[in-house]
């Protein structure tokens, strides 16, 4: 929180707070370069070690996420994109309570 200025510094945008962790995959784009996707070099290094243990903790512990991780590789995901996705998820249920000023429900379901 300190990095992003309480979420300030990206207006609580998820997306750009992931760009800036480097928790996002870029593939390349074009039709003669056929490579996996990567994150990029330049991400905060602090942050993304930090988001790493977090999410360690979450793939063991959190029920939201016990299921995700093994439901990604089981679709044939690689198992490093697949902890991407899960860093990349913790990011958006992080800067959705700073953004609605709420704590993390365990039990909270997602409506239809």
């Amino acid at each position: 929180m300190v990095c992003t200025d309480n979420f300030r510094r990206f207006s609580h945008d998820p997306r750009k707070i992931s760009c800036y962790c480097g928790t996002v995959p870029f593939g390349d784009s074009g039709t003669g370069v056929h490579t996996d996707p990567h994150v990029h070099y330049m991400a905060n290094r602090q942050i993304k070690a930090m988001l790493t243990q977090a999410a360690l903790a979450a793939v063991n512990f959190n029920p939201s996420t016990v299921s995700y991780y093994p439901r990604l590789v089981a679709r044939g995901k690689k198992k490093q994109v697949a902890f991407d996705n899960v860093r990349n998820k913790l990011i958006h249920i992080v800067a959705a309570m700073v953004r609605n000023g709420q704590v993390f429900d365990k039990d909270y379901k997602i409506s239809a």
